[in-house]
């Protein structure tokens, strides 16, 4: 082969790779697993080796490949066509590895994008050229010879051969000077690549903004509201939240809040035989720490410290070490003394505790940003309730009439049966209730036989409870009949509860409203029936009537058939 075909192989070959080696980045469509230091695989550049020694690996073989018919144009840049040929050079190795990546998955739309990727490198490559050529970007010979140094040709074994290099660049059967000016043009086009990369590349500081705005972690409290959970009730505005925080400042006072860095040493089980002489040396090794820490021997990044954060000094627990009365007595005491700062050495549980509040934070009303939800929320409530109790005010208003009721006022005199006592039995009683029952305790059926045998004393025992109760009623009509004359004569049921001089009677005076008020004696339907008859039945005296144990005499004093509920009288 000529030299002249030799170099003009080779400036083909230069030119079908060029993007291929071009650039530092290892291209988009082949593994990214190669080593940085091994450049993208491409066509070495053809050389004439020296005649003093043949070059292990020609770069162009002996025989010419068989001329190929002409690509065709898929797309033009300022003139330049870009061939299919082109494409295909790109898109086989990248398309090989989306095959072997995504297996049956790699189609339609997959494909697709795949396509445009490829045509995206090709349009970038020529863009670079077309811009480093505006820009008039010239390149150093250093910069030539990075770009050229990238072919695998002098790379055997994975390594940089410079003196292959160097042999390549100064023999004169190297078709070197014929490829120079297809190298100044990929250098330019790498030069403009680095700028481009290093004016679009954000700062570390940028990066770290970026970082934290996306994945620093934050506490927050947040409320899931599910549809029925929005209310339609009223909202209250800017104005009614300053004025409910100006009205309510107790719903709102934050507690003392201190911050603790302190040590924990840990004691053997409460069962374990050292475990008193084990807690006394490590009491004063914590009261030895504690005594460093007060004079700052001990830096606040020590591993051995542990930090509460802000926490309530009045808080029933601490955190990592739980509820302890003394330790949380020793911090509680920082609530109301300002010069509290040691806590300790104190026995919690299996350890002991020792340190000092480092921040505190006095009792204070916080300023209405801190607490704006809270005060929104209780300033919504409290708009609620007034809002609904305009809204009952302006129905109790505009239904008055509806709303009309009958009340009555009742004077009542009642007493337990229990506390009636039964008069003492007699002979007359006796015989008055044998006469009635005597046919029926002796079984006499004869209806000639009229004369009743006599009752002997030995019966009296026997029967005495049935006596008893026969003559039961007469007694509790007795003490009835008195509470109801004394009641009738008197003004004040006081007043004739002593004049009837019934022990146990009770007087009470009541204001019955008709679908309101309720009583535990007067009940429905009873109840509905002395309502519909109190306007006609004023002044007289009702009963008696016998409800729930209890016998009743009662006088409706006064009715009204018209009234009207006030309206915190109505549910």
């Amino acid at each position: 082969m000529s030299p002249r075909f030799r170099a003009g192989a080779a400036a083909l070959a230069l030119l079908t790779a060029a993007a291929t080696f071009a650039f530092a980045q290892t291209p988009f469509w082949q593994p990214q697993s190669q080593p940085p230091q091994q450049p993208a695989p491409s066509p070495p550049p053809a050389r004439r080796p020296p005649a003093s020694r043949t070059p292990s690996a020609p770069p162009v073989t002996a025989t010419p490949a068989a001329p190929r018919a002409a690509s065709a144009v898929i797309a033009r840049i300022e003139g330049r066509p870009l061939t299919q040929s082109d494409f295909d050079r790109v898109a086989l190795p990248y398309f090989a590895r989306m095959r072997a990546q995504f297996g049956k998955g790699f189609e339609g739309d997959i494909v697709k994008i795949a396509n445009h990727n490829v045509l995206d490198e090709l349009l970038r490559r020529e863009l670079l050229r077309i811009e480093a050529t505006r820009e008039k970007i010239v390149p150093t010979a250093a910069d030539i010879d990075t770009v050229l140094s990238r072919d695998p040709y002098f790379w055997p074994g994975g390594r940089f051969d410079a003196a292959k290099f160097a042999e390549y660049k100064a023999s004169s059967q190297s078709n070197f000077p014929q490829m120079l000016p297809e190298l100044r043009e990929l250098a330019a086009m790498d030069l403009l690549d680095k700028r481009l990369r290093q004016r679009m590349t954000p700062s570390a500081a940028a990066v770290r903004a970026e970082w934290a705005k996306r994945n620093d972690q934050v506490k927050f409290h947040s409320f899931a509201v599910l549809q029925r959970d929005v209310s339609l009730d009223p909202e209250s505005t800017e104005p009614d939240w300053q004025a409910y925080y100006a009205a309510h400042p107790d719903q709102f006072r934050r507690r003392t809040r201190v911050r603790l860095r302190y040590v924990r040493l840990s004691l053997p089980p409460a069962t374990d035989t050292t475990r008193i002489a084990e807690e006394g040396r490590t009491t004063a090794q914590a009261r030895a720490l504690l005594d460093s820490l007060e004079k700052k021997q001990i830096p606040d990044t020590s591993s051995r410290l542990f930090d509460s954060g802000m926490i309530e000094a009045l808080a029933a627990n601490i955190p990592a070490v739980g509820f302890s009365p003394e330790l949380q007595s020793a911090i509680g005491r920082a609530d109301s003394v300002a010069s509290v700062r040691s806590i300790g050495p104190l026995t919690v549980g299996d350890a002991v505790i020792a340190g000092l509040i480092t921040e505190r934070e006095p009792a204070h009303l916080p300023p209405l940003r801190e607490v704006l939800s809270e005060v929104r929320r209780q300033a919504d409530l409290e708009k609620r309730r007034t809002q609904g109790e305009a809204d009952r005010r302006a129905y109790w208003h505009d239904h008055a009439a509806e709303l009309r009721t009958t009340r009555m006022t009742v004077s009542r005199l009642t007493i337990a049966d229990d506390a009636i006592p039964t008069r003492q039995v007699t002979s007359a009683d006796y015989a008055a209730w044998w006469a009635d029952n005597w046919r029926r305790l002796t079984a006499t059926t004869d209806p000639g036989r009229t004369t009743a045998p006599p009752f002997a004393d030995s019966l009296k025992a026997r029967y005495r409870a049935a006596v008893l109760h026969a003559i039961r009623p007469a007694s509790v009509d007795a003490a009835t009949a008195k509470l109801a004359a004394a009641l009738k004569s008197a003004k004040d049921p006081r007043a004739a509860v002593r004049a009837a001089g019934v022990a146990g009677a009770v007087a009470e005076t009541l204001t019955l409203v008709r679908g309101v008020t309720s009583d535990s004696l007067f009940v429905n339907p009873l109840v509905e029936t002395y309502y519909h008859e109190a306007p006609a039945r004023v002044g007289q005296v009702q009963g008696p009537e016998t409800i729930a144990n209890r016998h009743v005499v009662w006088r409706v004093d006064s009715a009204d058939s018209a009234f009207v509920p006030p309206l915190n009288k109505r549910a």
